[in-house]
């Protein structure tokens, strides 16, 4: 039997120059940084998908607090506590007659589900750092949006022109 050694081969370690402060302190400035961004944008993705669907915290239309709402729910609840056109009055007065009538009849209607989409589009819109921004403004201290309403003149029209026939008497 023949008698065969294994040998291992050796292997030595080339030890370079070492980095030099500067390019260490660059590369643990570089990681630091990117470490930082990956945590902002990981925030952001999961803040964003937290809220999916739903109106940002922070978020109303005329003081009703939509926050975490769909749009159709937000749309509910702003024509339930925003009813001014339907049950408002408006009064008109010539001499001692008075007439009454709701903003309805003279052409004034409250859009729930556009006003109702505008808060759910708040924090949506525009470049990343703007919606960041109204993000952040409408979490921190709040974003109070005004309702929105339509205004049809040709129902204006009509009842003022009915209430004018009704007041215009001959002399």
């Amino acid at each position: 039997m023949q008698n065969t050694t294994l040998s291992r081969p050796t292997f030595s370690k080339v030890q370079g120059p070492a980095p030099s402060p500067l390019l260490q302190g660059l590369l643990i400035l570089l990681g630091g940084v990117s470490l930082f961004l990956i945590l902002v944008l990981s925030t952001v993705i999961g803040y964003d998908k937290a809220h999916k669907g739903q109106v940002f915290p922070g978020v109303s239309v005329a003081g009703i607090d939509l926050t975490g709402m769909t749009p159709v729910e937000a749309s509910n609840a702003i024509s339930e506590r925003l009813n001014y056109p339907e049950r408002g009055q408006v009064a008109f007065q010539e001499g001692s007659s008075i007439w009454v009538a709701r903003p309805k009849e003279l052409g004034l209607y409250l859009d729930s589900q556009a006003s109702a989409m505008a808060a759910y589009e708040t924090g949506r819109q525009g470049t990343i750092f703007e919606r960041l921004t109204a993000q952040f403004s409408a979490w921190r201290s709040g974003v109070d949006l005004p309702p929105l309403l339509v205004y049809d003149e040709r129902a204006a029209r009509d009842y003022l022109t009915g209430l004018a026939n009704e007041i215009d008497k001959p002399i």
